[in-house]
């Protein structure tokens, strides 16, 4: 995408020795300040969508924090207005908004959501990742059973893969927060046979992605310009290539 230019990548990669994330008592200097220029150089991207704009949902925050959609302070409101006519659009915004869809009576009633099972529904609820569960595995591909001791873990998918489970792996290829670069990595780690190699998959005649077909039923595809949670980008895309899949058709 042009982030950076080719004498620092290499740099990087042979300073660094393809560490490229700054850890603490790195011994490195040289590795240390290329990783700071690195980190200059795209501290201003949209991680989940780099042709995005970067921008925080201020008007959202402020209707969040100040009790609901009505004001009785006229500064306030005054305020929330010139906010939200400088502000530039973002997607971020739906997802703020979605709190008060999903706390409105008739959406639950519609869901049949049962009356008492959560006082107040909140998108990404951190809270409750301590105090409600218990975190096992930080990796996809590890059992529950032995997370990060045992040397050589079974892995979830390589598991349910040699059963005879399809699966379909796929990237937005404009995701900077988990590149398809790095799904690709793992997926290499399995050491399964490609039985159909890197091809591009079609939607109304034009590229969507590209994609490759592993043994043991497993499928890899990148969708062409989407972002970090591919649907949200490319609609008609993700959906075709999700009943493509379901349906056992090449995608």
């Amino acid at each position: 995408m042009g982030l950076v230019s080719g004498e620092l990548y290499k740099s990087i990669a042979e300073n660094c020795k393809e560490e490229f994330e700054e850890m603490d008592g790195m011994k490195n200097d040289l590795c240390s300040q290329e990783l700071k220029v690195f980190k200059q150089m795209i501290s201003r991207i949209n991680p989940e969508h780099v042709l995005k704009p970067v921008c925080e949902s201020q008007f959202i925050l402020l209707m969040l924090t100040s009790g609901g959609v009505k004001f009785s302070n006229k500064r306030t409101t005054r305020s929330l207005r010139e906010k939200k006519l400088n502000m530039q659009w973002c997607r971020g915004k739906y997802h703020d908004l979605s709190t008060y869809w999903a706390n409105d009576i008739s959406v639950q009633e519609a869901l049949h959501v049962r009356k008492g099972s959560i006082e107040q529904w909140v998108r990404c609820r951190s809270i409750i990742f301590p105090s409600a569960y218990t975190v096992t595995t930080g990796d996809s591909r590890q059992s529950g059973a032995d997370v990060v001791y045992n040397e050589d873990p079974p892995l979830y998918h390589a598991n349910l893969s040699r059963r005879g489970y399809a699966s379909l792996i796929f990237s937005g290829d404009h995701d900077m927060k988990v590149p398809f670069q790095s799904t690709e990595a793992w997926i290499k780690e399995l050491n399964y046979t490609i039985t159909k190699d890197w091809r591009p998959w079609i939607v109304n005649d034009q590229i969507a992605g590209y994609t490759r077909s592993y043994s043991n039923q497993m499928t890899f595809a990148t969708v062409k310009g989407a972002g970090h949670v591919a649907f949200e980008y490319k609609h008609q895309e993700c959906a075709v290539m999700l009943t493509r899949w379901l349906s056992q058709e090449p995608l």
